[in-house]
């Protein structure tokens, strides 16, 4: 059914324009009441007045019975019958009967009589009473402008979800109804295409809508043909001039951005004119160029070259930025180390650039720092010492640092540089020394933190000073409760530890440093045993707490195991079901996720209206599906699928909870059809999309839609990204994806472009863990065996040079092992590697997926099962980790 016109109109004219979408609502006339029907409209002009009003009530009575007569009867040649048949029609199709609330018949009286002003409280009023149909009635007949465009996004959003109730109750007809009384918009057609795709309509209504002319005709097939999943269809029903975005968003679906860049350099033009800046639309205008040659305007790429030189320094970032983007990163590093030294190491640190970071820091990976240099930093530092790292290359120095020697493994050569000078420096300047403490604790995004090492400094600087301690505590643990009450329970756990033991052990029980001789289980045996000997009352219930806290913010599976018998019912029903069903399905306790669904919805169904949210629908069909319900699975699936009615974040949260019990089929559908009604106007867009593209990188056949989709979010990243950072490191993902797939999209035509292309991303992410994820993998299904080789060699090489100058370096070491498990080269060199990496790091859930990988690369299915499921019992809410271990169970294993 097409919608209906919907027109403004006088409030008592309301009936011709409903006419079409209430017929078919009205209930059929039986024998026995067609008699009394006839004669009370003949009452209707009864010369008597008591006569008049006792049909009038009778025939409100009959309520949707009484409205084909009363409709005819409105243009009565009779006044008084004409008046009384619009007045009760009015009412009829307004929901409003004898038995109603008398102040919800009073708010809707008042309404056809208020001043625009106060309209929008007498709706709020209705909202309150969740009165739907009288709100979307009120605004069919409503004629003032303003107040038609002020609700109209609401009206939308409220047929919606009311529709979503009537579903949950049973009831597609009345929420049909609601769907089709919703003013226009892409939200409320998109949610009446959607109840059509669910109830078996589409394609009825996508023959009627073929038929019909006009705008409004093109933006309903537009809504169909997304609900249908075909996009080429809704791409050429839209109008690139008045719908842009919308025909530039269709278009990157369809694999090509080229519409979204030029929109966002148009666009773009005016707000460079006005800054007198022009690095956006140049970024755009570049992008465009790569996408169509491979090649780019040099006079634009040098205009960002001179911006980036000459510019004010906000200019410079956001040119260097642009420089990054492109994937010109030679050209762009060359202006971060002038520029920004300190931050161009940190930047090589990340590259595993040790030689470049050290040479920076005027050192060498012989001799990677001394005591003399600390103190020198320490002597020059500034006044605002540690408060304004961007306005001291001192601070940010000794931060980089301390952060490179503990990431790199160096813990007693840090403690031997930086112990002396830095408690002198705290002898000297308290504040100053504290706010150097909390920058080495906290993670900053310039500079790499280094908690180990403020710990044994911190605590080295207290020594046995009560107010000092106090004053470090309250440093390192602001507003953190969690680690102010395990700080006092290991005074009582074991009162002969130090403080500086104390502190230490904290850290490791909350997981912010390594977990190394398994000093954490040693204590939460402690506090178990501690729980168990306590007598009953608030002090038990105080540690069991602790435990039950800890054990989901640190996504301990065993401990929950432990401690989820004890839980207190009021704590379980309130605490976050997502924790909850995590850690229960990484004990694959699939039963037990579901019946916890089912109470969850049940709660909902039996409260005061409402309806359960689609996405817990899927998490319960998925689950479900895993205990092996599968009938009560098809149930949820279905709900699912009928509540979300064009919600593209709704889409998206289904996806993921698919996703969660390991359906990935389903999960991908429900990530396309996310895709397919996210609005492209919206924040959200390039991110939903992005998500869409990470679950089809494997199939060839989109490739070039997983590029194009990509080149869109790079491009929508470039606005926000260079105002943070000198390095958009996490856009330039977006750079490294784009290209890798626009250049297996043209291999087969255009093989030498395609390898060039290639060669260029395998350049500039040499070391990098994403490129592992996702490179390797794909070059292999390409055919490109022998440049797979190649590539992965030289990362190979560069990533052990590293291990050998560092092989305490965790995190090298993990890198090393990823590249070699996604490459399947090297797996012996590469299991022990990664043995070193869980001694420094045994409870990385991450370390612990790579080992599980390489295990499956030598073939070992039941080993790669084993360690998959310990990372997952150490991250229970990781999604990528259950996608992993799905990975490993069900995909065919490598070939010899």
């Amino acid at each position: 059914m097409f919608p209906s016109q919907k027109k403004s109109i006088l409030l008592t004219s309301l009936l011709s324009v409903l006419a079409l979408v209430w017929a078919a609502s009205a209930a059929p006339l039986n024998n026995q009441t067609d008699p009394k029907l006839n004669q009370w409209t003949e009452d209707l002009a009864d010369p008597h007045f008591s006569v008049r009003e006792k049909a009038t009530h009778e025939l409100w009575k009959l309520g949707n019975a009484a409205l084909p007569k009363l409709r005819k009867l409105a243009d009565s040649e009779d006044p008084e019958q004409a008046t009384r048949a619009r007045e009760l029609v009015r009412k009829i199709e307004m929901g409003v009967f004898p038995d109603s609330d008398p102040e919800l018949l009073a708010i809707v009286e008042r309404y056809s009589e208020a001043r625009p002003s106060e309209k929008s409280k007498l709706l709020a009023e209705l909202q309150s009473r969740k009165a739907w149909k009288q709100m979307l009635m009120l605004y069919q007949g409503e004629t003032h402008e303003g107040v038609r465009r002020h609700h109209q996004s609401t009206l939308q959003r409220i047929a919606v979800y009311a529709a979503r109730e009537l579903l949950t109750r049973e009831k597609p007809e009345e929420a049909l109804e609601m769907l089709e009384l919703a003013p226009d918009g892409p939200l409320s057609m998109l949610a009446l295409a959607e109840f059509h795709r669910t109830h078996g309509t589409l394609d009825a209504e996508l023959e009627k809508a073929s038929k019909l002319e006009g705008d409004r005709a093109a933006q309903w097939r537009i809504a169909l043909y997304r609900a249908a999943g075909k996009v080429e269809q809704a791409l050429a029903e839209t109008d690139a001039d008045k719908q842009p975005f919308l025909h530039a968003g269709l278009a990157a679906l369809n694999g090509d951005p080229l519409p979204w860049l030029q929109l966002r350099a148009s666009n773009w033009e005016e707000e460079d004119r006005r800054s007198r800046n022009h690095t956006l639309s140049i970024y755009a205008r570049l992008a465009s160029d790569r996408w169509n040659s491979n090649s780019m305007d040099f006079s634009d790429l040098d205009k960002l070259v001179s911006i980036q030189e000459k510019r004010s320094s906000r200019y410079r970032h956001m040119a260097r930025s642009a420089l990054f983007m492109l994937g010109e990163h030679r050209t762009a590093e060359q202006s971060l180390v002038k520029d920004a030294p300190i931050k161009a190491a940190f930047y090589y640190q990340i590259q595993e650039e040790v030689d470049k970071v050290l040479e920076l820091l005027a050192h060498t990976p012989q001799k990677p720092c001394t005591k003399e240099w600390v103190s020198l930093q320490f002597d020059n530092l500034g006044e605002d010492g540690f408060r304004d790292l961007e306005d001291s290359k001192q601070a940010l120095s000794l931060c980089l640092m301390a952060g490179f020697l503990e990431n790199r493994g160096l813990h007693d050569l840090a403690l031997e540089c930086f112990r002396e000078p830095t408690i002198a420096f705290g002898d000297k300047d308290r504040a100053a020394f504290l706010d150097f403490m909390m920058r080495l604790y906290h993670q900053s995004g310039s500079y790499l933190p280094s908690p180990l090492l403020a710990t044994r400094i911190a605590s080295d600087w207290a020594g046995e000073d009560d107010k000092r301690w106090s004053l470090l505590i309250d440093t390192f643990w602001s507003g953190d409760d969690d680690s102010h009450e395990w700080w006092k329970l290991l005074a009582e756990l074991d009162p002969e530890t130090t403080r500086a033991e104390r502190l230490e052990s904290v850290m490791v029980i909350l997981r912010h440093v390594p977990n190394q001789g398994r000093q954490r289980q040693r204590w939460l045996d402690l506090a178990w045993k501690h729980y168990q000997d306590l007598e009953e009352g608030q002090e038990k219930q105080s540690v069991l707490m602790r435990l039950i806290n800890l054990a989901f913010n640190t996504g301990d599976v065993e401990l929950s195991r432990k401690v989820w018998p004890l839980i207190p019912e009021d704590y379980s029903s309130n605490y976050i079901w997502r924790q909850q069903i995590a850690h229960l399905s990484a004990r694959d306790d699939w039963d037990a996720v579901s019946e916890l669904l089912v109470e969850r919805i049940d709660e909902v169904e039996q409260g005061e209206g409402g309806s359960v949210h689609a996405e817990i629908h899927a998490y319960a069909a998925t689950s479900m599906r895993r205990a092996g319900r599968l009938e009560e699975a098809r149930h949820h699936d279905h709900m699912a699928d009928l509540l979300c009615l064009g919600d593209s974040r709704k889409a998206m949260q289904i996806a993921m909870a698919y996703a969660f019990g390991g359906d990935h089929a389903r999960s991908r559908e429900w990530w396309e059809r996310a895709a397919l009604t996210a609005d492209p106007g919206s924040s959200d867009f390039s991110a939903i999309t992005l998500a869409y593209a990470e679950s089809i990188l494997m199939e060839p056949s989109h490739w070039r839609r997983v590029a194009a989709l990509n080149e869109l979010a790079a491009c929508e990243s470039i606005e926000n990204s260079y105002y943070e950072n000198d390095v958009p490191y996490a856009e330039m993902k977006l750079r490294l994806k784009a290209d890798v797939y626009r250049a297996l999209s043209i291999l087969k035509k255009d093989r030498k472009t395609a390898i060039a292309i290639l060669a260029k991303c395998h350049e500039n992410h040499m070391t990098d863990g994403v490129l592992a994820d996702f490179f390797f993998p794909v070059l292999r299904v390409a055919g490109l065996q022998e440049q797979h080789n190649q590539w992965f060699d030289a990362s190979w090489e560069k990533l052990t040079r590293v291990i050998e100058l560092f092989p305490d370096s965790a995190n090298t070491c993990n890198a090393a092992g990823w590249f070699a498990s996604r490459a399947q080269r090297e797996l012996k060199a590469a299991e022990g590697i990664q043995k070193r990496a869980l001694e420094l790091s045994p409870d990385q859930a991450a370390y612990l997926d790579t080992m599980a990988e390489i295990h499956f690369a030598k073939g070992n299915r039941e080993e790669a099962l084993r360690w998959s499921n310990k990372a997952i019992f150490h991250a229970p809410v990781d999604t990528e980790l259950r996608r992993q271990y799905h990975h490993f169970a069900n995909d065919p294993l490598p070939r010899p």
